[in-house]
Protein backbone atom coordinates (compact mmCIF):
# COMPACT_ATOMS: atom_id res chain seq x y z
CA UNK A 1 0.00 0.00 0.00
CA UNK A 2 2.88 2.27 0.93
CA UNK A 3 4.57 1.72 -2.26
CA UNK A 4 1.58 1.95 -4.46
CA UNK A 5 0.91 5.77 -2.87
CA UNK A 6 4.35 6.72 -3.78
CA UNK A 7 3.82 5.20 -7.51
CA UNK A 8 -0.04 7.36 -7.29
CA UNK A 9 2.54 10.44 -5.97
CA UNK A 10 5.28 10.20 -8.61
CA UNK A 11 2.68 9.42 -11.18
CA UNK A 12 1.13 13.04 -10.14
CA UNK A 13 3.93 14.79 -9.66
CA UNK A 14 5.03 14.04 -13.45
CA UNK A 15 1.31 15.12 -14.78
CA UNK A 16 2.12 18.30 -13.01
CA UNK A 17 5.65 18.56 -14.36
CA UNK A 18 3.85 17.66 -17.85
CA UNK A 19 1.16 20.65 -17.52
CA UNK A 20 3.94 22.95 -16.95
CA UNK A 21 5.68 22.40 -19.51
CA UNK A 22 2.64 22.45 -21.64
CA UNK A 23 2.12 26.05 -20.23
CA UNK A 24 5.47 26.66 -21.26
CA UNK A 25 5.72 25.60 -25.02
CA UNK A 26 3.07 27.25 -26.11
CA UNK A 27 1.91 24.91 -29.54
CA UNK A 28 5.57 23.10 -28.96
CA UNK A 29 4.66 19.61 -28.49
CA UNK A 30 4.92 18.35 -24.96
CA UNK A 31 7.60 16.23 -24.07
CA UNK A 32 6.43 12.50 -23.69
CA UNK A 33 6.51 11.67 -19.64
CA UNK A 34 9.09 9.19 -18.85
CA UNK A 35 7.44 5.86 -17.83
CA UNK A 36 7.55 4.58 -14.62
CA UNK A 37 10.45 2.49 -13.37
CA UNK A 38 9.80 -1.64 -14.47
CA UNK A 39 9.57 -2.65 -10.78
CA UNK A 40 5.97 0.12 -10.34
CA UNK A 41 4.86 -1.06 -13.48
CA UNK A 42 4.83 -4.83 -12.60
CA UNK A 43 2.35 -3.72 -9.82
CA UNK A 44 0.85 -1.10 -11.26
CA UNK A 45 -1.84 -1.21 -14.54
CA UNK A 46 -0.58 1.47 -16.84
CA UNK A 47 -2.31 4.50 -17.13
CA UNK A 48 -4.25 4.14 -20.11
CA UNK A 49 -5.93 1.20 -18.73
CA UNK A 50 -8.24 1.82 -16.15
CA UNK A 51 -9.55 -0.66 -14.08
CA UNK A 52 -13.13 -1.15 -14.71
CA UNK A 53 -13.52 -1.43 -11.01
CA UNK A 54 -11.38 0.35 -8.46
CA UNK A 55 -10.40 -2.10 -5.51
CA UNK A 56 -11.32 -1.22 -1.99
CA UNK A 57 -7.54 -0.18 -1.46
CA UNK A 58 -7.48 2.40 -4.45
CA UNK A 59 -5.99 5.43 -3.21
CA UNK A 60 -7.84 7.86 -4.76
CA UNK A 61 -8.80 9.30 -1.65
CA UNK A 62 -5.01 8.70 -0.59
CA UNK A 63 -3.88 10.35 -3.71
CA UNK A 64 -6.20 13.10 -4.05
CA UNK A 65 -4.53 13.82 -0.20
CA UNK A 66 -1.19 13.07 -1.34
CA UNK A 67 -1.12 16.17 -4.36
CA UNK A 68 -3.12 18.67 -1.86
CA UNK A 69 -0.20 17.50 0.76
CA UNK A 70 2.30 17.97 -2.64
CA UNK A 71 0.33 21.44 -3.22
CA UNK A 72 0.01 22.86 -0.03
CA UNK A 73 3.78 21.92 1.07
CA UNK A 74 4.49 23.29 -2.17
CA UNK A 75 2.82 26.27 -1.72
CA UNK A 76 4.11 26.39 1.97
CA UNK A 77 7.52 26.28 0.76
CA UNK A 78 6.95 28.79 -2.29
CA UNK A 79 5.25 30.76 0.60
CA UNK A 80 8.64 30.29 2.62
CA UNK A 81 11.19 30.56 0.48
CA UNK A 82 9.40 33.58 -1.15
CA UNK A 83 8.95 35.42 2.23
CA UNK A 84 12.55 34.48 2.94
CA UNK A 85 13.81 35.58 -0.24
CA UNK A 86 11.81 38.76 -0.06
CA UNK A 87 12.97 39.23 3.84
CA UNK A 88 16.46 38.89 2.83
CA UNK A 89 16.09 41.28 -0.29
CA UNK A 90 14.22 43.68 1.72
CA UNK A 91 16.90 43.56 4.55
CA UNK A 92 19.73 43.82 2.07
CA UNK A 93 17.58 46.63 0.37
CA UNK A 94 17.37 48.55 3.35
CA UNK A 95 20.96 48.13 4.45
CA UNK A 96 21.35 48.71 0.50
CA UNK A 97 19.78 52.17 0.81
CA UNK A 98 20.74 53.13 4.46
CA UNK A 99 24.38 52.66 3.24
CA UNK A 100 23.54 54.92 0.08
CA UNK A 101 22.09 57.45 1.97
CA UNK A 102 24.27 58.41 4.17
CA UNK A 103 27.32 58.07 2.10
CA UNK A 104 25.03 60.67 -0.18
CA UNK A 105 23.93 62.37 3.09
CA UNK A 106 27.67 62.85 4.06
CA UNK A 107 28.51 63.70 0.51
CA UNK A 108 25.95 66.50 0.47
CA UNK A 109 26.95 68.21 3.29
CA UNK A 110 30.80 67.98 2.25
CA UNK A 111 29.57 69.22 -1.20
CA UNK A 112 27.35 71.87 0.47
CA UNK A 113 30.04 73.37 2.87
CA UNK A 114 32.81 73.17 0.37
CA UNK A 115 30.44 74.96 -2.36
CA UNK A 116 27.00 74.74 -4.08
CA UNK A 117 26.40 72.57 -7.70
CA UNK A 118 26.97 74.13 -10.24
CA UNK A 119 24.35 76.45 -11.00
CA UNK A 120 22.92 76.44 -7.23
CA UNK A 121 22.94 78.39 -4.15
CA UNK A 122 22.77 77.43 -1.08
CA UNK A 123 19.25 78.34 0.61
CA UNK A 124 21.04 79.38 4.00
CA UNK A 125 24.53 79.37 5.82
CA UNK A 126 25.21 79.67 9.62
CA UNK A 127 28.38 80.60 11.17
CA UNK A 128 29.89 81.79 14.44
CA UNK A 129 32.09 84.72 13.52
CA UNK A 130 34.85 85.61 15.02
CA UNK A 131 35.72 88.93 16.78
CA UNK A 132 39.50 88.43 16.53
CA UNK A 133 42.01 89.64 19.16
CA UNK A 134 41.09 92.00 21.86
CA UNK A 135 43.31 95.38 20.78
CA UNK A 136 42.52 98.65 22.35
CA UNK A 137 41.09 102.39 20.77
CA UNK A 138 41.69 105.90 21.35
CA UNK A 139 38.90 108.06 20.33
CA UNK A 140 40.52 112.27 20.60
CA UNK A 141 38.26 114.90 20.09
CA UNK A 142 39.02 118.43 19.72
CA UNK A 143 35.93 119.08 22.36
CA UNK A 144 34.64 117.30 25.13
CA UNK A 145 31.21 118.95 24.18
CA UNK A 146 27.76 117.23 24.62
CA UNK A 147 27.60 116.75 21.34
CA UNK A 148 30.10 113.95 21.65
CA UNK A 149 27.34 111.57 24.20
CA UNK A 150 26.00 109.76 21.35
CA UNK A 151 29.46 109.27 19.50
CA UNK A 152 30.81 107.80 23.14
CA UNK A 153 27.62 105.57 23.36
CA UNK A 154 28.51 104.21 19.73
CA UNK A 155 32.30 103.72 20.56
CA UNK A 156 30.94 102.16 23.54
CA UNK A 157 28.47 99.91 21.83
CA UNK A 158 30.92 98.94 19.51
CA UNK A 159 33.96 98.17 21.37
CA UNK A 160 31.80 96.14 23.74
CA UNK A 161 30.76 93.93 20.85
CA UNK A 162 33.78 92.90 19.01
CA UNK A 163 35.60 93.02 22.67
CA UNK A 164 37.92 96.05 22.51
CA UNK A 165 39.20 98.18 25.14
CA UNK A 166 38.10 101.48 24.26
CA UNK A 167 38.12 105.16 25.24
CA UNK A 168 36.93 109.00 25.00
CA UNK A 169 39.25 112.10 25.43
CA UNK A 170 40.00 115.38 24.26
CA UNK A 171 40.53 118.96 25.66
CA UNK A 172 36.92 120.46 27.93
CA UNK A 173 36.47 123.03 25.22
CA UNK A 174 38.02 123.66 21.61
CA UNK A 175 41.76 123.26 21.04
CA UNK A 176 44.42 122.64 18.72
CA UNK A 177 46.86 122.62 21.28
CA UNK A 178 44.72 120.34 23.84
CA UNK A 179 44.12 118.07 20.82
CA UNK A 180 47.61 117.98 19.46
CA UNK A 181 48.77 117.40 23.17
CA UNK A 182 46.57 114.41 23.60
CA UNK A 183 47.12 112.52 20.26
CA UNK A 184 50.67 112.76 20.72
CA UNK A 185 50.37 111.22 24.30
CA UNK A 186 48.35 108.37 22.42
CA UNK A 187 50.44 107.54 19.84
CA UNK A 188 53.21 107.31 22.56
CA UNK A 189 51.24 104.18 24.70
CA UNK A 190 51.13 102.29 21.59
CA UNK A 191 46.75 101.77 20.92
CA UNK A 192 46.44 99.51 17.97
CA UNK A 193 43.92 102.22 16.81
CA UNK A 194 43.42 105.82 16.81
CA UNK A 195 39.98 107.79 15.61
CA UNK A 196 40.09 111.66 15.22
CA UNK A 197 39.25 114.72 14.78
CA UNK A 198 40.71 116.70 11.95
CA UNK A 199 40.02 120.02 13.03
CA UNK A 200 42.68 121.90 11.77
CA UNK A 201 44.31 121.69 8.46
CA UNK A 202 47.99 121.10 9.31
CA UNK A 203 48.50 120.35 13.27
CA UNK A 204 47.91 117.26 13.69
CA UNK A 205 49.63 116.14 10.61
CA UNK A 206 53.13 114.90 11.59
CA UNK A 207 51.79 113.12 14.10
CA UNK A 208 48.93 111.16 12.33
CA UNK A 209 52.65 110.19 9.87
CA UNK A 210 54.62 109.25 13.10
CA UNK A 211 51.28 106.97 14.01
CA UNK A 212 50.71 105.55 10.83
CA UNK A 213 54.73 104.49 10.81
CA UNK A 214 54.19 102.78 14.19
CA UNK A 215 51.27 100.76 13.24
CA UNK A 216 48.47 102.42 14.66
CA UNK A 217 45.55 102.68 12.35
CA UNK A 218 44.30 106.34 11.76
CA UNK A 219 40.66 106.70 10.95
CA UNK A 220 38.72 110.13 11.03
CA UNK A 221 35.85 111.03 12.14
CA UNK A 222 33.37 114.37 12.51
CA UNK A 223 35.60 116.55 11.12
CA UNK A 224 37.71 116.31 7.98
CA UNK A 225 40.95 117.77 6.16
CA UNK A 226 42.92 117.15 3.09
CA UNK A 227 45.30 115.66 4.19
CA UNK A 228 43.32 113.01 5.79
CA UNK A 229 42.05 112.24 2.05
CA UNK A 230 45.22 112.69 0.63
CA UNK A 231 46.50 110.03 3.30
CA UNK A 232 43.72 107.81 2.17
CA UNK A 233 42.69 107.37 6.06
CA UNK A 234 39.09 106.36 6.67
CA UNK A 235 36.40 108.80 7.64
CA UNK A 236 33.18 108.23 9.33
CA UNK A 237 30.87 112.40 9.51
CA UNK A 238 28.99 114.53 7.10
CA UNK A 239 30.37 116.22 3.90
CA UNK A 240 30.33 119.31 5.03
CA UNK A 241 29.90 121.46 2.15
CA UNK A 242 27.12 119.21 0.98
CA UNK A 243 25.81 119.94 5.03
CA UNK A 244 26.33 123.40 4.66
CA UNK A 245 24.51 123.71 1.53
CA UNK A 246 21.74 122.05 2.84
CA UNK A 247 21.30 124.28 6.06
CA UNK A 248 21.55 127.25 4.01
CA UNK A 249 18.25 126.30 1.55
CA UNK A 250 16.28 125.97 5.65
CA UNK A 251 17.58 129.08 6.38
CA UNK A 252 15.85 130.85 3.38
CA UNK A 253 12.69 128.48 3.35
CA UNK A 254 12.22 129.78 6.75
CA UNK A 255 13.76 133.42 6.62
CA UNK A 256 10.74 133.38 4.19
CA UNK A 257 8.09 131.91 6.38
CA UNK A 258 9.27 134.09 9.52
CA UNK A 259 9.66 137.21 8.29
CA UNK A 260 7.57 137.29 4.86
CA UNK A 261 10.55 139.23 3.48
CA UNK A 262 12.69 138.05 0.23
CA UNK A 263 15.51 140.98 1.09
CA UNK A 264 17.50 140.82 3.97
CA UNK A 265 20.95 139.21 6.12
CA UNK A 266 21.29 135.52 7.09
CA UNK A 267 23.93 136.00 9.76
CA UNK A 268 25.92 132.73 9.52
CA UNK A 269 27.09 131.67 12.87
CA UNK A 270 30.31 129.30 14.07
CA UNK A 271 32.12 129.33 17.46
CA UNK A 272 35.54 128.51 16.30
CA UNK A 273 36.60 130.41 13.32
CA UNK A 274 39.62 128.09 11.73
CA UNK A 275 37.89 125.07 12.42
CA UNK A 276 38.11 122.86 9.16
CA UNK A 277 34.80 121.44 9.36
CA UNK A 278 33.23 124.63 10.48
CA UNK A 279 34.51 126.45 7.66
CA UNK A 280 33.95 124.13 5.26
CA UNK A 281 29.85 123.98 6.65
CA UNK A 282 30.15 128.36 6.39
CA UNK A 283 30.88 127.98 2.94
CA UNK A 284 28.17 126.04 2.29
CA UNK A 285 25.62 127.74 3.83
CA UNK A 286 27.19 130.77 1.71
CA UNK A 287 26.71 129.35 -1.51
CA UNK A 288 22.76 128.12 -1.27
CA UNK A 289 22.24 131.31 0.00
CA UNK A 290 23.45 133.04 -2.78
CA UNK A 291 22.74 130.90 -5.55
CA UNK A 292 18.80 130.53 -3.93
CA UNK A 293 17.66 133.86 -2.80
CA UNK A 294 18.41 137.59 -2.71
CA UNK A 295 19.44 137.12 0.92
CA UNK A 296 22.77 137.98 2.12
CA UNK A 297 24.90 136.18 4.11
CA UNK A 298 27.89 137.10 6.44
CA UNK A 299 29.33 135.30 9.01
CA UNK A 300 29.38 135.83 12.49
CA UNK A 301 32.36 134.82 15.58
CA UNK A 302 29.63 133.43 17.98
CA UNK A 303 32.37 131.42 20.43
CA UNK A 304 32.43 128.08 22.21
CA UNK A 305 31.34 129.32 25.33
CA UNK A 306 27.00 129.47 25.92
CA UNK A 307 27.07 132.89 27.64
CA UNK A 308 29.63 134.68 25.15
CA UNK A 309 27.88 133.14 22.75
CA UNK A 310 24.64 134.45 23.35
CA UNK A 311 25.80 138.09 24.20
CA UNK A 312 27.78 138.28 20.55
CA UNK A 313 24.75 137.06 18.83
CA UNK A 314 22.45 139.66 20.90
CA UNK A 315 24.59 142.49 20.29
CA UNK A 316 23.95 141.68 16.23
CA UNK A 317 20.39 141.93 16.81
CA UNK A 318 20.08 144.71 18.61
CA UNK A 319 22.56 146.56 16.08
CA UNK A 320 20.47 145.07 13.04
CA UNK A 321 17.32 143.96 13.47
CA UNK A 322 15.67 145.73 11.12
CA UNK A 323 17.69 143.94 8.39
CA UNK A 324 18.38 140.50 9.53
CA UNK A 325 15.78 137.92 8.57
CA UNK A 326 17.64 134.27 9.94
CA UNK A 327 20.49 133.72 12.28
CA UNK A 328 21.87 130.33 11.26
CA UNK A 329 24.44 128.08 13.24
CA UNK A 330 27.19 126.40 11.77
CA UNK A 331 28.04 123.79 14.95
CA UNK A 332 26.86 122.12 17.80
CA UNK A 333 26.74 125.42 19.82
CA UNK A 334 23.60 126.67 17.71
CA UNK A 335 21.70 125.58 20.71
CA UNK A 336 22.21 128.86 22.54
CA UNK A 337 20.00 130.34 19.25
CA UNK A 338 17.20 128.86 20.83
CA UNK A 339 18.19 130.17 24.61
CA UNK A 340 18.58 133.82 22.89
CA UNK A 341 15.53 133.31 21.01
CA UNK A 342 13.37 132.32 24.56
CA UNK A 343 15.09 135.39 26.17
CA UNK A 344 14.25 137.92 24.07
CA UNK A 345 10.74 136.72 23.07
CA UNK A 346 11.67 136.69 19.47
CA UNK A 347 9.55 133.65 17.96
CA UNK A 348 8.07 134.48 15.09
CA UNK A 349 10.45 137.67 14.38
CA UNK A 350 13.49 136.31 13.23
CA UNK A 351 14.67 132.52 12.06
CA UNK A 352 16.62 130.61 14.06
CA UNK A 353 18.35 127.35 13.05
CA UNK A 354 21.73 125.27 12.59
CA UNK A 355 23.08 122.49 12.85
CA UNK A 356 23.32 118.85 15.69
CA UNK A 357 21.01 116.85 18.05
CA UNK A 358 21.32 118.63 21.68
CA UNK A 359 18.46 118.48 23.70
CA UNK A 360 17.98 121.95 24.06
CA UNK A 361 17.98 122.28 20.07
CA UNK A 362 15.40 120.01 19.19
CA UNK A 363 13.80 121.49 22.58
CA UNK A 364 13.76 124.68 21.18
CA UNK A 365 12.60 123.69 18.19
CA UNK A 366 9.69 121.43 19.44
CA UNK A 367 8.17 124.53 21.19
CA UNK A 368 8.21 126.87 18.12
CA UNK A 369 11.53 128.89 18.77
CA UNK A 370 13.88 127.07 16.25
CA UNK A 371 12.71 126.05 13.12
CA UNK A 372 15.41 123.39 11.59
CA UNK A 373 18.52 121.67 12.44
CA UNK A 374 20.62 119.49 10.45
CA UNK A 375 21.82 116.20 11.90
CA UNK A 376 24.65 114.46 11.25
CA UNK A 377 24.26 111.26 13.13
CA UNK A 378 26.57 111.33 15.75
CA UNK A 379 25.94 108.09 17.16
CA UNK A 380 27.43 106.44 13.76
CA UNK A 381 30.37 108.73 14.16
CA UNK A 382 31.24 106.53 17.03
CA UNK A 383 30.09 103.08 15.85
CA UNK A 384 31.57 103.07 12.27
CA UNK A 385 34.98 104.21 13.62
CA UNK A 386 35.94 100.78 15.48
CA UNK A 387 34.46 98.84 12.59
CA UNK A 388 36.63 99.97 10.40
CA UNK A 389 39.48 99.85 12.30
CA UNK A 390 38.34 96.17 13.18
CA UNK A 391 38.50 95.30 9.66
CA UNK A 392 41.72 96.43 8.62
CA UNK A 393 43.41 95.01 11.82
CA UNK A 394 41.32 91.90 11.20
CA UNK A 395 40.52 91.41 7.56
CA UNK A 396 43.04 93.34 5.86
CA UNK A 397 40.23 96.08 4.14
CA UNK A 398 41.55 99.88 4.55
CA UNK A 399 38.79 102.37 5.76
CA UNK A 400 36.86 104.32 3.84
CA UNK A 401 34.87 107.15 3.56
CA UNK A 402 31.51 107.31 4.92
CA UNK A 403 29.16 109.74 4.51
CA UNK A 404 26.32 110.21 7.60
CA UNK A 405 24.75 112.37 5.83
CA UNK A 406 22.49 115.40 6.44
CA UNK A 407 19.62 115.34 7.93
CA UNK A 408 17.01 117.52 8.20
CA UNK A 409 14.82 118.06 11.57
CA UNK A 410 12.06 120.56 11.88
CA UNK A 411 8.73 120.36 13.41
CA UNK A 412 7.28 117.92 11.07
CA UNK A 413 9.51 115.15 12.59
CA UNK A 414 10.73 116.46 15.76
CA UNK A 415 8.61 114.04 17.98
CA UNK A 416 10.38 111.02 16.35
CA UNK A 417 13.36 112.69 16.46
CA UNK A 418 13.05 113.68 20.56
CA UNK A 419 12.11 109.67 21.02
CA UNK A 420 14.63 108.15 18.98
CA UNK A 421 17.25 110.40 20.53
CA UNK A 422 16.50 109.28 24.37
CA UNK A 423 18.07 106.14 23.63
CA UNK A 424 21.41 107.29 23.82
CA UNK A 425 20.14 110.28 26.30
CA UNK A 426 19.12 107.96 28.20
CA UNK A 427 22.96 106.36 28.85
CA UNK A 428 24.67 109.65 29.71
CA UNK A 429 24.64 108.93 33.12
CA UNK A 430 26.10 105.62 33.05
CA UNK A 431 29.22 107.21 31.59
CA UNK A 432 29.81 110.25 33.66
CA UNK A 433 28.45 113.09 31.43
CA UNK A 434 26.15 115.35 31.05
CA UNK A 435 24.06 115.66 27.59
Amino acid sequence: MQQKSRIVSLISLLLIIVLALAACGGDEEPTAAPEPPAAAATDTPAPTEAPTEAPPEEPTVAASEEVTATEEMTETEAMTATEAMTETEAITDTEAITDTESVTATEASTETAAAAPAGEEPDEITTAGSKGEARTMVFITHDMHPFFVPSIVGMSDACLAIGWECSFIGPPAFSVEGTSQRLESTISSGPDAIAMTFSDPTAYNELVDSAIEAGIVVVGYNTDNDYRAEKGLGYVGQDQFNAGYQNGLQAIKYAKEVTGKDTGKIEIVTCCPGHTALEERIRGTQAAIEENSDYTAETLKGENDAQKYIANVEAKWQAESDQIVAFAGVDGYTENLGRFGEANGLQGQVALGGFDLLPTTMQSIKDGVMQWTIGQDPYTQGFMPVLMAWKQLERGYPPVFYDTGAEIIDAANIDATLEREQSWIDRTPELGLQG
